[in-house]
């Protein structure tokens, strides 16, 4: 019959430690990478609901302020047809991409 090696108390004492903080350390991560999903999900939130906001007042702004509206569009215009003019685009097109620029995503 052969005899087996048994480890000492002491040893196992000095091994349980370790693990314990390796698998503490394991939450740890858990809990700030859960903190940080928290974080991104509540920014995303609260962009969405920032650019809804904005379109509203846009649209209010707008329907009280003609004029305004009216200066602002054709600012907007003039800005994007010096950004994009050498694709010669249509004037449609070019009104498409405002009202796109402005719509809630």
């Amino acid at each position: 019959m052969a005899l087996r090696a048994v480890p000492r108390v002491g040893s196992l004492l000095r091994v349980v430690p370790q693990l314990s903080t390796a698998s503490t350390r394991g939450f740890a991560n858990f809990d700030e990478r859960e903190r940080g999903e928290e974080r991104v999900h509540f920014k995303r939130e609260e962009e969405r609901l920032l650019r809804d906001l904005l379109a509203k007042v846009k649209k209010q702004t707008d329907e009280t302020d003609k004029a305004g509206a009216d200066k602002s569009k054709s600012e907007e215009l003039s800005k994007l047809k010096s950004m994009v003019g050498k694709y010669n685009m249509k004037e449609a097109d070019l009104e498409e991409l405002i009202k796109w620029k402005h719509a809630a995503a």
